[in-house]
């Protein structure tokens, strides 16, 4: 009987240390991704924020030129700077650029095309305060050996909204739209 019990002691000894090991191979394992994670953040700190902190600022005097310079050739290739031109006016709604926060390190992908070869992107988000509401713009840098360009670039702010609302009222005032 004792030899039994121990055999099952031994038993669950062993499972138990099994068991004791893979958590620890998991920890492990998610200890070394957000290690990963933090080393890529801190390569870009010094690197992608300056541009940020330059470029932002810029492109946000809503001139057309002056953001059409600083878009990766693979934007120029695929949208025209007429049409650039329209989407910088529809942000020129928010007006006069007031504020920028410290951008905030969202990811860094990196891909294989066919055109381009690798590429790596890495992607901030920026709350903002303009003259007519806050916003927050969300911008995708294409790293190409640490030269940067922009490779998207997304504002959210409720002023579009309330802007258009005020087109509307405008609208609306002068007879336009009828029911």
């Amino acid at each position: 009987m004792k030899k039994k019990e121990t055999a099952t002691a031994n038993l669950t000894k062993r499972i138990l240390k099994r068991v004791l090991l893979v958590v620890l191979l998991i920890i492990l394992f998610f200890a070394l991704i957000g290690l990963w994670a933090w080393k890529e953040q801190s390569d870009y700190e010094s690197t992608a924020v300056p541009y940020l902190n330059s470029v932002v600022p810029e492109i946000a005097t809503w001139n057309p030129d002056i953001a059409w310079k600083y878009y990766a050739d693979e934007v120029r290739d695929t949208i025209s700077q007429a049409d650039s031109d329209k989407i910088i006016g529809y942000l020129s709604l928010l007006g006069t650029l007031e504020s920028l926060d410290h951008p905030q390190f969202r990811q860094v992908t990196s891909s294989a095309t066919l055109n381009s070869g690798t590429r790596k992107l890495v992607t901030y988000r920026i709350p903002a305060v303009f003259e007519n509401g806050d916003a927050t713009i969300n911008v995708t840098l294409l790293d190409r050996d640490g030269e940067f360009s922009i490779y998207h670039f997304k504002v959210e702010s409720m002023a579009f909204v309330e802007a258009a609302d005020q087109e509307q009222a405008k609208t609306v005032k002068r007879g336009e739209i009828s029911e």
